[in-house]
């Protein structure tokens, strides 16, 4: 994987995707994490998810099956925290960031090009397994109607014409 490709906010991202998928006591990195990842930073892709019914605290209770706000178990931050090496990524989150890469026209893969990625697969493989399937069928999330606000162009506040 290239990933001298994707754009500084769309590392951050895999890599905060990883620290949830390791607090979570997962054994790779799943397009759910991804999801997850994305509705922690202010951008236009978290008010997309958000506008979808997909806030952090739903996506994160989903995921884990907990409430949203409650401590991990122990032996998972001990878990978490005992290895540094990198977790591998799940088959449907390396679909994912080939699909980015392949859509990039030119440009480095930005956070919403990744997101927009993980929908689309979701939707162009029925039938391959996916944690992002998953989660938006749990939650009752069209992923059309994902993707349609995630592609929506937003409206910058205070960018008036002179």
């Amino acid at each position: 994987m290239f990933f001298d490709q994707f754009d500084k906010d769309a590392m951050r991202l895999i890599m905060d995707a990883q620290t949830e998928a390791r607090n979570m006591g997962s054994k790779t990195i799943g397009t759910d994490h991804l999801l997850l990842a994305a509705s922690l930073k202010h951008s236009d892709v978290r008010e997309a998810l958000e506008k979808a019914g997909l806030s952090n605290q739903v996506l994160r209770k989903s995921i884990t099956g907990n409430d949203a706000f409650a401590l991990p178990q122990l032996d998972k931050i001990f878990a978490a925290t005992s290895k540094d090496e990198l977790l591998p990524f799940a088959l449907d989150t390396e679909r994912s960031l080939r699909l980015a890469l392949e859509s990039k026209a030119g440009r480095l893969v930005s956070t919403k090009v990744l997101i927009v990625s993980v929908v689309e697969d979701v939707t162009a493989t029925p039938n391959e397994e996916s944690a992002a399937r998953a989660l938006l069928e749990a939650l009752d999330v069209s992923h059309e109607n994902l993707l349609v606000e995630l592609r929506a162009e937003r409206e910058l506040v205070g960018a008036g014409a002179r």
